[in-house]
């Protein structure tokens, strides 16, 4: 039996930077979130006529270097103005190694990701063109509908589309810092009405959709507490969408709504009567 061995331990370094359009004094900013990313070009095929990474959208970043770097915010920093033109630094430290908000591993290739919040302070120009096109603001609902750079369920390759574990990054990072995503996705309700949760789930991954799925959710049952006579939207038609448990459970959980959901019934004929 061939035992494999890995190949030396790696660090990829990421910068999560929240686009901040200029407002009038006085003016409320908009919660509305964009995300700066860049496109990468794809890499040359390998001697074995292997191919490396294809080209897609993704956060800007890059591989740690110990010699030029002093530790993996300095590789972050660096590697975002040398793919974005971006002059960054730190927005918001978090109590783990080095202040990144999210640690990824991947054992497989003994690889480790880091993602850091990092806030634009300036432009740099030197944009590294050998291996990024463009960069672009895109914001979380066009992020959620761009297609994948590469879609190994159907094995379609889409040049422009975005890298899975990038999108799964940039929401689970959001996540973490406690973004709303109701309110920075204004028709996020829509956005999962629109195709199956079966469908969803293979497109943006289990992760990003419980995200967002719980996100609407938790936010139903906040109108439903409130008092409001009626809801913003039909989630508790019975029968139809997703519906929130009956007050007063612990466990918050996504189901379908149906005749044999008689707690359920119960609790909505009660809180919003007809």
């Amino acid at each position: 039996m061939e035992i494999k061995t890995l190949p030396p331990p790696t660090v990829t370094c990421f910068g999560l930077i929240i686009d901040e359009p200029k407002k009038k004094v006085g003016e409320i900013p908009s919660p509305i979130i964009s995300i700066v990313l860049i496109h990468n070009k794809a890499d040359e095929p390998n001697e074995d006529g292997s191919h490396g990474k294809p080209a897609g959208w993704g956060l800007p970043g890059g591989g740690k270097d110990d010699k030029r770097d002093k530790d993996c915010l300095a590789a972050a920093i660096f590697e975002v103005e040398e793919e974005a033109g971006i002059v960054a630094e730190l927005a918001t430290r978090f109590p783990t190694e080095y202040g990144e908000v999210l640690r990824v591993q991947k054992p497989y290739c003994n690889n480790t990701v880091l993602i850091f919040h990092l806030a634009k302070v300036g432009d740099g120009g030197r944009i590294e063109y050998k291996e990024t096109g463009s960069r672009s603001i895109c914001s979380l609902a066009d992020i959620l509908l761009m297609s994948l750079a590469v879609n190994k369920k159907t094995g379609k390759i889409e040049p422009f589309g975005i890298y899975f574990s990038h999108r799964k990054y940039i929401f689970i990072a959001l996540g973490r810092m406690g973004i709303d995503f109701m309110k920075a996705i204004p028709d996020l309700p829509e956005l999962l009405e629109k195709r199956s949760e079966e469908e969803l789930r293979a497109e943006w991954g289990d992760e990003v959709y419980d995200i967002l799925a719980n996100a609407v959710l938790e936010n139903d049952i906040r109108v439903a507490e409130s008092g409001n006579p009626c809801c913003e939207t039909d989630v508790y038609v019975i029968g139809e969408e997703y519906f929130a448990p009956p007050i007063g459970t612990d466990e918050i959980i996504l189901k379908k709504g149906g005749a044999d959901n008689t707690d359920w019934r119960i609790w909505a004929e009660a809180n919003f009567p007809s």
